[in-house]
């Protein structure tokens, strides 16, 4: 269950997630089915104390809109056993929130693409679900990133 009282994550060192930094998924498809789906342009940035911020920047440069915390979707993320659990707002069927699992490797977050509510959450149905599209969403330093504390 979502709430913005819950106790946060504390990230204690920067050695998966760089808060300096943002994660950017760029250029990326998925397939489902017969069908090859190009996602649109996207980052997360994340905060030291359990935050995250995802934005569609569209034809935006990410120099200019990165320390806007107003834009954008919100949620928590938590790292346990080495893999990334976020719990994100979601606008969709009148607001709800989503899971979003990631794997860490070389600095840079693969996400599932395809969610796992309907299979109840859980790692183990993510890796053995063939069919899984995951997406690579690359760290990228931003020279512009300044370091501001949200009002969420």
């Amino acid at each position: 269950m979502f709430r913005y009282d819950k106790k946060l994550f504390i990230l204690k060192d920067n050695s998966l997630i760089d808060t300096n930094a943002i994660y950017i998924r760029s250029g990326a498809t998925i397939n489902y089915g017969s069908d090859t789906i190009e996602l649109p342009t996207v980052y997360y940035r994340f905060w030291s104390n359990g935050r995250v911020q995802e934005v569609y920047p569209g034809n935006k440069d990410c120099n200019i809109i990165v320390n806007n915390t107003e834009i954008g979707y919100i949620g928590y993320y938590y790292i346990k056993r080495g893999r990334l659990k976020m719990q994100m707002i979601e606008t969709l069927n009148g607001g709800q929130t989503g899971l979003r699992y990631g794997l860490f490797d070389n600095g840079d977050i693969w996400f599932y693409e395809q969610r796992p509510e309907t299979y109840y959450g859980s790692w183990n149905m993510l890796k053995w679900l063939e069919s899984n599209n995951k997406t690579k969403w690359a760290k990228t330093t931003v020279d512009s990133l300044k370091y501001i504390k949200p009002t969420w």
